[in-house]
């Protein structure tokens, strides 16, 4: 077995990006026909898909900031911070117009849906990095 070596980056050559953003949104659609099949009323379920949404439309932004610089380590760093910003104020105003605008809005369910999105992304994109590694 190899040690871990840390300073040893192994670059991706074509960061899956979209691909996350594509096993999201299947994951979001199970969830949405899950919740049908289980008997949920529509309400119920675009409350799961609006807080899917609002998990996968930031996070994707947050991707797309920090692989677009290629300059250098300030340059990736800083691009990043600027993500996460971004990432964040994207949040919390989706956040802020769903409940001030959508009067219907299952709370409960709506943050399930955020949630289960936000454990996906521990666990899909880790696998896709090491599928793109082993190609």
């Amino acid at each position: 077995m190899t040690p871990f070596k840390p300073w040893k980056v192994q670059p991706v050559s074509r960061p899956p990006v979209f691909s996350v953003m594509f096993m999201q949104s299947s994951i979001a659609l199970v969830v949405a026909g899950l919740g049908l099949a289980f008997g949920l009323g529509l309400v119920q379920v675009q409350s799961l898909v609006a807080g899917a949404i609002i998990q996968i439309v930031p996070h994707t932004v947050l991707a797309l900031r920090s692989f677009a610089s290629s300059f250098g380590d300030r340059d990736a760093v800083r691009a990043i911070y600027r993500g996460m910003n971004e990432k964040f104020l994207l949040t919390v105003c989706a956040f802020a117009l769903v409940f001030k605008f959508w009067l219907e809005v299952n709370p409960l369910l709506f943050f399930i849906g955020y949630g289960v999105l936000q454990v996906s992304v521990w666990f899909v994109t880790p696998f896709l990095f090491n599928r793109l590694r082993k190609q």
